[in-house]
């Protein structure tokens, strides 16, 4: 897996992060992309939920190789606009489009969703 490290951390070296992560047990396992905390567990998983967790490594690499992922990430953006929750679709446009790839075949669609979010985040203000 490209682009993936394991950082061990020393919570008793570390206790402004232990707390601000609201670990109580060691160890806690984050997946962190981006800067957001996207999966964890605590203790030693079994194994159904360490294949969730392996899971979901594993579409995070597959969001910039696979054309399918990359649609289904935009149809979450859809789906989020629809129910008006407008900072989750946001988020979402503004992932998708931080993959280079697909700029080419999904940029148009990227601009509207992020244009269209845009102008209703004014009107309501």
């Amino acid at each position: 897996m490209q682009n993936f490290r394991l950082v061990k951390i020393n919570i008793d070296n570390n206790p402004d992060l232990t707390e601000s992560l609201n670990v109580h047990n060691v160890p806690t396992i984050f997946l962190v992309y981006k800067g957001n905390i996207v999966d964890h567990f605590v203790g030693v998983p079994d194994d159904k939920r360490l294949k969730e967790f392996f899971d979901s490594i594993n579409i995070l690499v597959g969001i910039s190789e696979n054309d399918q992922i990359m649609r289904s990430l935009l149809k979450g953006a859809e789906e989020w606009m629809n129910k008006e929750q407008w900072d989750n679709a946001e988020n979402m446009f503004i992932e998708a489009n931080s993959y280079e790839k697909w700029k080419d075949q999904y940029g148009a669609i990227i601009k509207l969703g992020l244009g269209i979010i845009n102008i209703i985040s004014n009107i309501d203000n």
